[in-house]
């Protein structure tokens, strides 16, 4: 019984490890993506779906987007953007708030935590005109997320 105990421990450990890294990827890619974008305003919108686990099923998606969030905002500001996170709040609402603000880029945060087996790079954007800055900085997101 305390091996079997002393395995599960490990493997969470193992699992916390793997997630911080891919954070700290994720944080470097944005970076690199910011390096690259020239705007003043850049609205953060993690993931709200606290229900979607991940495989290990210790944490979620809405925990760790939200920590996403917290970790990207200053790199965004030393850059020289304004950022603001609004987090554990409805899409309506959100949508609303960063209207309000005048946010250049609403930039929603997600995993694709759904059940353990969704994986890969997905970036939508709400209009697909060719030459609209929506449609152009998705283009430039995604380039940089698939490289």
């Amino acid at each position: 019984c305390f091996w079997y105990i002393k395995a599960i421990q490990e493997k969470h450990k193992a699992e916390i490890s793997e997630l911080a890294k891919a954070i700290q990827n994720n944080t470097l890619v944005m970076q690199q993506l910011v390096d690259k974008l020239t705007m003043a305003k850049i609205f953060l919108s993690p993931s709200d779906q606290f229900e979607n686990t991940y495989a290990g099923g210790t944490t979620n998606e809405g925990e760790q987007m939200g920590l996403l969030a917290e970790k990207l905002a200053p790199i965004l500001q030393r850059c020289g953007f304004e950022v603001k996170i609004v987090h554990r709040s409805t899409l309506a609402n959100k949508c609303n708030q960063s209207d309000a603000w005048g946010a250049d880029l609403h930039l929603p945060l997600h995993s694709n935590a759904f059940n353990g087996t969704v994986s890969g790079t997905r970036v939508m954007c709400m209009r697909t005109v060719e030459g609209q800055l929506g449609y152009e900085y998705s283009k430039k997101i995604f380039k940089q997320l698939d490289a």
